[in-house]
């Protein structure tokens, strides 16, 4: 047996001698099994990657051929790497490193990935285009030059593996991006339209591009500074205009230039204003494109509004401030007739009754003196501030009950004129709008008239009676004449007259030639407020244009409110005031609208509001939304917006 396999090893070493002979190369041939595990899913494909015979041996594949001359013998010599993941051995278009699922060649392939044998030409992945998008900016944006903004993308691969995403502004490569998330940063210098995209390319080399994104820069306009152009000082109050600048804006005091903090006095989109003095000095700075919302109140303290009334000459007067649930004060006292022993915010009552304590106010010492701090507000107490239910007390050794008292009264109260106001209407095309500034029961009014059909003869502010009563003379107002003009002065009202201006029972009227009984009228109400509805509101957003628009007045606890809408995809089944929730949440409903019917009409009609309510509402935290049949959640929405 043993001279049998001598004989049989002789035997296969002269054959290959004499082919060695006969001009023969030797090359090794031989199937190795461990070589499918050296390179990516190289298992899958097994010894068919590297030999035409599927079970291995005999003549090479040309992926084989490229493997074999790198490890020119049967060694475990690593071969796989970027040098042969690059190559395209079998031609067929995709290179190695794409057929097996790693064309970097990492030595790491990874899921998802078609394999295909990179020694079969007829072997070949299928090349599908992925999916991509650009998610930010949105289109349509408008913006002023110099622009620098950040393009965000969003890429899969419908097999394997993104492996970059470029950015092209038109033709032009913004830059290319090669890992999540998808975001480069860009700037342009030049006004025109721009249209950006974002294209994808898979690891097979399959590619597809965005949906374009457009962006039109303008020259960016140059806003003149920010500055004061005048301040007038008035009985009680001072004036205050400016010019520049991008509302909304915070306007500031403080006492003297030494102090380090300044006290928040209001934020409007007007560039005049009314405040309280104060005091007998101040320094004010002004701020554009505030974003707080700052609501003013004043307060006007004497002897005289105590119940019952009070001697002597003590006097006080200051600002309040609403940011939120917190209420700042600053208010200068002065010429009490003894050392001021304690101060409150006294309520809920009206000027011409009394109340408990709400809570203390700091600096109550002296005979004159600065009460200020700030105090956090529960919803009670807010919704009694803004109804004009608190009043001021400061209480001295002569007088414990209160030697002076004042209402906290909104400081600006907007003012809309129109003949449809008129009881009965007036069909004419004049109109007016201001503001009357509270100081207590110091009254100043600046409200313009213009488009009346003949000259104002007089202007009075009427009440008490709602929007659809008509009432007598509460104070004559000066400057009616002409067809156009403006009302202006101040007027110091009775407390009567103040309580009923802040239970929303007074309005302003305007008389013609021709109109002799009124022209043109508006309802003073302390507080307004204004609503846009789109589908873009809703959360999340609803497609179709349906819009609304209304003015919504707070008068005590009642929400008056005239709502139109236009355009809805079906009729209106319902709509409601939600909240408390910003435009970016959702809350349940906090009060129902009337007159929600058809795809267009007017919701109108008031309702009665509780503490907590008032609070979301002055917080800005209220919204308008109209559901429908197509939409039950909500087709058009709106936040409520105060005017400011």
């Amino acid at each position: 047996m043993n001279n049998l396999k001598s004989t049989m090893t002789r035997t296969r070493t002269i054959l290959c001698a004499a082919g060695l002979a006969a001009g023969l190369s030797l090359v090794e041939t031989q199937a190795r099994p461990f070589r499918p595990g050296m390179y990516p899913n190289g298992t899958v494909i097994g010894c068919a990657g590297c030999h035409i015979n599927p079970a291995g041996g005999g003549p090479r594949t040309p992926f084989g051929n490229d493997v074999y001359a790198i490890v020119k013998g049967p060694s475990a010599t690593p071969f796989w790497g970027a040098g042969l993941a690059k190559k395209d051995s079998d031609g067929d278009g995709f290179t190695n490193g794409q057929e097996v699922g790693d064309p970097e060649g990492t030595g790491k392939g990874f899921a998802g990935a078609q394999v295909a044998n990179p020694g079969v030409a007829t072997s070949q992945p299928v090349r599908r285009a992925p999916q991509v998008a650009i998610t930010a900016p949105v289109t349509g944006l408008t913006a002023e030059t110099p622009y620098s903004g950040l393009v965000q993308a969003s890429a899969k691969a419908n097999a394997g593996t993104i492996v970059k995403v470029e950015i092209l502004n038109g033709a032009d490569l913004l830059g290319t991006l090669t890992s999540t998330p998808y975001e480069l940063s860009f700037s342009l210098a030049h006004p025109g339209q721009y249209t950006l995209t974002a294209r994808a390319t898979d690891y097979l080399g399959a590619s597809a591009v965005s949906d374009p994104v457009s962006l039109t820069l303008k020259e960016a306009v140059v806003e003149p500074p920010l500055s004061f152009t005048g301040i007038t000082s008035l009985e009680d109050a001072v004036t205050i205009s400016w010019t520049g600048g991008t509302g909304p804006y915070l306007l500031q005091r403080k006492s003297n230039p030494a102090d380090t903090n300044w006290f928040n006095l209001l934020t409007t989109t007007a560039t005049y204003v009314t405040v309280p003095k104060d005091g007998e000095a101040g320094v004010y700075r002004i701020l554009n494109k505030a974003a707080a919302v700052v609501i003013p109140l004043a307060v006007r303290l004497e002897g005289e509004y105590e119940i019952p009334g009070q001697p002597g000459g003590g006097k006080g007067l200051g600002s309040l401030s609403l940011e939120g649930t917190q209420l700042s004060y600053h208010i200068h006292f002065n010429s009490l007739s003894g050392e001021a022993l304690q101060a409150h915010l006294h309520g809920p009552a009206d000027a011409l009754h009394s109340a408990g304590v709400l809570f203390p106010l700091a600096g109550a010492t002296s005979t004159s003196g600065v009460l200020a701090g700030t105090v956090p507000l529960t919803d009670s107490q807010l919704a009694a501030i803004v109804s004009g239910q608190t009043y001021v007390n400061i209480h001295t050794a002569p007088s414990p009950a209160g030697e002076i008292r004042g209402q906290v009264v909104p400081l600006r109260v907007p003012v809309q004129l129109s003949g449809s106001a008129q009881i009965p209407a007036v069909a004419e095309a004049g109109a007016g709008a201001g503001w009357i500034t509270l100081v207590g029961n110091l009254m100043y009014y600046d409200i313009d008239f213009y488009g009346l059909s003949s000259d104002a003869t007089d202007a009075h502010l009427h009440g008490p009676a709602t929007a659809t009563q008509a009432a007598g003379v509460l104070a004559p107002l000066a400057g009616a004449s002409g067809t156009a003009g403006t009302l202006e002065s101040s007027q110091k009202i009775s407390l009567e007259a103040l309580t009923n201006l802040l239970q929303g029972l007074t309005y302003v009227n305007v008389h013609t030639t021709r109109h002799p009984g009124g022209e043109i009228r508006g309802q003073v109400a302390p507080w307004q407020f204004t609503v846009n509805l789109s589908g873009g509101a809703e959360i999340p957003p609803v497609s179709p244009a349906g819009t609304g628009s209304g003015t919504l007045t707070l008068s005590g606890s009642t929400l008056a409110y005239s709502i139109r809408y236009e355009g809805l995809t079906s009729a209106a089944a319902m709509a409601h005031i939600h909240g408390p929730a910003d435009a970016a949440q959702s809350a349940g409903v906090l009060a129902p609208l009337e007159g929600a019917a058809g795809t267009a009409g007017t919701l109108s009609g008031s309702v009665t509001l509780t503490a907590e309510q008032i609070s979301a509402l002055m917080q800005g935290k209220t919204y308008v939304n109209i559901h429908t049949a197509n939409h039950g959640s909500g087709e058009i929405r709106g936040q409520i917006r105060l005017t400011y």
